[in-house]
């Protein structure tokens, strides 16, 4: 059995003699961009403070030099088509890349999200229980940047009195895509009835 956990893993599912018991979760993107901002300008340097402010970390990655690393971020990675190591390839049509991410997600047999993690562990458990009858699936926060007690709600409010309206409207309307994919996800999410009480 191997293991492999990765934030820069691509899409298609690998094929080969083996059976593969694919894991991802999405995160809300613009709280995502805050855990980014933490983790690269803090623990990543080994700072006790980040490098340099929320919004200074928003104006540099919003450089289009930085190749959208906190733009449209889920869309890119999860609508790439190439396979074994090539080159990841996208649509250059933004609506295609939309369309094919959702498509990635529709063909998983299990995908969870950051702001429902206990029920995700919990559906996760039930995907992998009759391949993995002794796994134990437990809710240990590690590596963890932000409180995940705090609303979904709470957070993105902070984020955009934090930022201010200007750059908290760039940010939005530089995920537009992602917000459509997490949307579509958060109703495929609850669509599923649960099987397991």
């Amino acid at each position: 059995m191997l293991a492999i956990s990765s934030h820069q893993v691509l899409p298609p599912l690998p094929k080969g003699d083996f059976e593969a018991f694919p894991i991802v979760f999405l995160r809300h993107p613009i709280v995502r961009v805050r855990s980014a901002y933490l983790f690269e300008w803090k623990i990543q340097l080994g700072l006790s403070e980040p490098k340099g402010s929320f919004s200074d970390y928003v104006r540099e990655k919003l450089d289009p030099k930085n190749h959208g690393p906190i733009s449209n971020y889920h869309v890119h990675q999860l609508s790439n088509t190439a396979y074994a190591g090539d080159t990841p390839k996208h649509s250059s049509v933004p609506s295609e890349k939309l369309e094919k991410a959702k498509a990635f997600l529709l063909e998983l047999p299990f995908f969870g999200l950051v702001e429902c993690f206990q029920e995700s562990l919990e559906r996760l458990h039930f995907y992998l229980k009759y391949h993995f009858p002794d796994l134990q699936v437990v809710n240990r926060q590690v590596n963890t940047t932000q409180d995940s007690a705090v609303s979904l709600e709470h957070k993105l409010l902070n984020i955009r009195r934090e930022l201010g309206e200007a750059l908290y409207g760039e940010l939005l309307d530089r995920n537009k895509l992602d917000l459509d994919l997490y949307k579509f996800a958060h109703a495929q999410f609850n669509a599923v009835v649960p099987r397991e009480s």
